[in-house]
């Protein structure tokens, strides 16, 4: 498996996993000075704010495909009902030329 990187919105970091540990952090404050305490709560405020986000992006990226495929469907319809419309006019005036012929 391989490491993942620390850093935030690299592809590999694991803000799930960095969640995890920075709340289990600080479920035991007697481990850690007041500073130490700040920077965890700030940290996590960010990854927890980066998994909203993430998650916004992913169902914005799925509404936007969705809404896509929405209209190419309905453009080939239209497009579809322009060539059966071209057909049957076609067929018309191909009729209307012969029955016209003297």
């Amino acid at each position: 498996m391989p490491s993942r990187s620390p850093t935030p919105g690299h592809g590999g970091s694991d803000p799930a996993a960095a969640q995890k540990l920075l709340a289990q952090l600080l479920a035991s404050p007697e481990l850690l000075l007041p500073p130490e305490q700040a920077l965890a709560q700030v940290e996590l405020a960010q990854v927890e704010l980066r998994i909203v986000l993430t998650e916004e992006n992913r169902r914005l990226q799925q509404e936007s495909a969705r809404n896509d495929r929405e209209r190419t469907a309905a453009a080939a319809r239209r497009l579809q009902a322009e060539v059966d419309e071209n057909k049957r006019l076609r067929k018309h005036s191909r009729k209307h030329r012969l029955s016209s012929t003297p």
